[in-house]
């Protein structure tokens, strides 16, 4: 897995042109796991690259910080 801090960031070549997911992805439960298996399957069936883009610290830590849902896991467990 790679963590990108910056969209800049996602433009070297080997990334574009993928299949991609946006969500807020801080715990893997089924309903994930389906969008996920999906952009895994499609990017296969068009030999591309699949890519997941999820936001770190939840949006509405900025736009709604008084009600903030709990995390369920931390995009810091995947930092090498």
């Amino acid at each position: 897995m790679k963590i990108f801090r910056d969209l800049s960031a996602i433009l070297p070549l080997a990334y574009r042109n993928s299949v991609a997911t946006i969500g807020i992805f801080d715990g893997v439960h089924i309903g994930h796991q389906l969008i996920l298996n999906r952009v895994v399957r499609r990017a296969r069936r068009l030999g591309k690259k699949n890519l997941v883009i999820t936001f770190d610290p939840h949006p509405a830590v900025i736009l709604n910080p008084q009600n903030v849902p709990p995390m369920i896991m931390s995009v810091s467990i995947f930092s090498t």
